[in-house]
């Protein structure tokens, strides 16, 4: 098989968020399946779908899609926030809470507490360690992404079940790591225990994690 890495257009935002359905379905035990319902299908790609819809028109965000040419489809998606120009305090667009999708996104089912536990330790977590303002010094003299010595995100990366162990998404995160290193930058990620050994293989550091006590959202059986 051939693989090609090429920028996301708007074209492809439905087969996208069919992409994200099959793979998240693909966890059952993913702190997102605890969150959503999970007998809405049709509704939850409605809710991908309009999501990745709003993250395609926002500014700094590059989205990056592997195509297997054998069949012209989309197999691993990734997308990455870029360092944006300096903001006044307390402007939204550099706030993370920004970044969380509407309530009034979500279905009919979804666990609105939980959700709301997750989001504020993760924007807790990433307020804590994701430089956007402090000068980086002599140790990081080259600015190059945007004119700024801010730090880049890995906001997702998944990749479809049966195309996974076959190093697509190792391919997936080079295209922006040669990049960042080349720029000598530090970047930040929120993995999920899945992604996480990938992650480690490429030398990133753990600096926090988030921790869900299910039980306490009525899950059965679940881990924290």
């Amino acid at each position: 098989m051939t693989f090609h890495i090429a920028t996301v257009e708007e074209a492809d935002i439905p087969e996208l968020a069919m992409l994200s359905q099959v793979v998240w379905n693909h966890q059952p035990w993913t702190l997102l399946n605890h969150m959503f319902p999970a007998d809405k299908h049709a509704e939850m790609y409605d809710y991908r779908l309009a999501r990745l819809r709003i993250a395609f028109k926002e500014d700094f965000v590059l989205h990056f899609k592997m195509v297997d040419l054998s069949s012209n489809t989309i197999v691993s998606y990734a997308s990455w926030d870029i360092p944006r120009p300096a903001v006044p305090d307390g402007d939204a667009s550099d706030d993370e809470s920004a970044k969380r999708p509407p309530k009034a996104m979500y279905l009919e089912g979804c666990n609105l507490a939980m959700i709301e536990e997750f989001y504020q330790e993760r924007d807790r977590i990433a307020d804590s360690h994701v430089n956007k303002t402090q000068d980086y010094g002599d140790c990081y003299p080259i600015v190059g992404l945007n004119g700024t010595d801010r730090d880049p995100v890995l906001r997702v990366l998944f990749t479809h079940p049966g195309y996974q162990s076959r190093g697509l998404a190792s391919m997936m995160l080079r295209r922006m790591l040669e990049r960042i290193d080349a720029e000598r930058r530090r970047c930040y990620l929120e993995a999920t225990p899945a992604g996480y050994p990938l992650y480690l293989k490429f030398g990133w550091k753990v600096v926090d994690e988030v921790r869900t006590d299910l039980a306490k959202y009525g899950a059965k059986d679940a881990p924290v």
